[in-house]
Formats: C-alpha cells, sequence, structure tokens
C-alpha cells in the first residue's frame, strides 16, 4: 500500500485510503521544494555578523526537522565541519523557545572536553554513577 502511495505521490495523482467501511478517493498533497519555505531576511542591526542566520533551503529542512523532533521529545545533535552554521542554528532555535517551558543550558563540547568537565555543568556538579 505504502509503495502505492509513494508512486502515486510522484505522479501528483489520488491514492485509495480506507476509512469506515469502505475506500475513498482522496487527492494527495504534492512536495514541494524547500525553497519555497525560506523567509525573507532582514539584518538583524544589534546582532554580531558570525550569530546572524541566514536561511537557506538547506536551513530550511534542518529547522522542519529539529522542530520535528523537538516536539516527539526527541534529542537533536548536528554534525558538520567547522564554521557550517551548526552553532548559529542551534542558537537560532533555542532563542525561539519559550522561557516557561523550558531551562537551557550552553555546553560547548569539542574534541578537548572531558568527562570531568561534562560532570560540571554551569557550576553544577552531576553524579554519573
Amino acid at each position: 500500500m505504502l509503495d502505492n502511495m509513494a508512486a502515486q505521490l510522484q505522479a501528483g495523482g489520488t491514492a485509495e485510503k480506507e476509512g469506515g467501511g469502505g475506500k475513498k478517493e482522496d487527492k494527495l498533497p504534492k512536495f514541494e521544494p524547500w525553497t519555497k519555505k525560506i523567509p525573507s531576511f532582514q539584518m538583524p542591526i544589534d546582532t554580531p555578523l558570525q550569530a546572524v542566520l541566514v536561511n537557506t533551503a538547506e536551513t530550511v529542512r534542518v529547522r522542519y526537522f529539529m522542530d520535528m523532533l523537538m516536539s516527539k521529545g526527541r534529542p537533536i545533535m548536528l554534525v558538520g565541519t567547522s564554521g557550517c552554521g551548526k552553532t548559529v542554528m542551534m542558537n537560532n532555535k533555542l532563542d525561539s523557545l519559550n522561557s516557561d517551558d523550558y531551562v537551557i543550558a550552553n555546553v560547548p563540547f569539542n574534541f578537548y572536553t572531558t568527562s570531568e568537565m561534562l560532570q560540571t555543568v554551569h557550576g553544577y556538579e552531576y553524579c554519573l554513577g
């Protein structure tokens, strides 16, 4: 059934869905490119250039999956080369969260991070035993 629906989605057709006591034919949504979801950009005056997120199709796509994972209570880990925008994207996401619902601790993590450093986060010591 999923193969049939996927093939029809690619063709922009319809698919039969089971429901109630019979089958009905519904128009399926069409896929749109991520480029259509890019918001307009306005440079913030008081923000340092290295902290500004200029959305692209890739950042919109990653943000979509970040939002989806967070809504399901799942962890997020961004991986990429130095300077590709991981920190800016994560800070942008964290800045959008309601401070009444979330407490945020920024823990830098790199090649030099030790287990002892991880156990002491912002002055709080955690026992990982």
